[in-house]
């Protein structure tokens, strides 16, 4: 357990820790790049899941193009996963360890933390020290998330299943798997991550 919650820490919520203004992420224009998927079904479930967890936190949830296997939350409760991201989760256990995750980097305001590291940084070994803070707070938001899943009837050890798909995916040179605009599978990809819908 406590080796895939390591490993889990650094797929997730990179826009918590880039090294520029933290208000750059209140009007998510970190995000602006990426074009956002509309996708009714999407959305409902994502909300969905947030109300059965009771995240508190997270107000909206995105779906964007992306090469990168990621979620991403922003300081003011958005929240963004790539498509590429939600065809390796197989079910809603993953989901919403994911979804958990994300809230509690905003409950325990680990943007506050790291911001105060980047504006602060230490004298000696900034980058080291900061790097450490950063393995900190994933593993909070990590240990967070699995006391909220469990809490709520979701199984946690599920996301370990996830990350298998990611690590056999960069084994296999396949992981950053670029979207373009015209793909014309777009739809097949959404009908793909709606199938989660069906597994229990």
């Amino acid at each position: 357990m406590k080796v895939f919650l390591f490993i889990f820490c650094f797929l997730l919520i990179p826009s918590l820790v880039l090294p520029n203004s933290f208000d750059d992420l209140s009007n998510n224009s970190s995000l602006d790049k990426y074009d956002e998927i509309k996708s009714e079904w999407f959305s409902n479930q994502c909300r969905q899941l947030i109300e059965d967890l009771h995240l508190q936190q997270l107000k909206n949830c995105k779906l964007i193009k992306s090469k990168y296997n990621n979620a991403y939350v922003t300081i003011n409760g958005d929240v963004y996963f790539t498509l590429s991201m939600m065809k390796l989760i197989h079910n809603k256990h993953q989901w919403a360890v994911i979804l958990a995750h994300e809230n509690a980097h905003l409950e325990l305001k680990h943007y506050q933390q790291l911001a105060d590291k980047i504006q602060n940084p230490d004298f000696f070994f900034p980058k080291k020290k900061y790097k450490k803070l950063r393995e900190k707070v994933e593993l909070e938001a990590d240990h967070r998330a699995k006391t909220i899943v469990e809490k709520h009837g979701f199984n946690s050890n599920q996301v370990s299943y996830y990350l298998q798909r990611i690590e056999s995916g960069k084994r296999d040179k396949r992981t950053s798997q670029k979207i373009k605009k015209d793909d014309a599978n777009e739809i097949i990809d959404l009908e793909l991550i709606e199938s989660i819908a069906e597994i229990k």
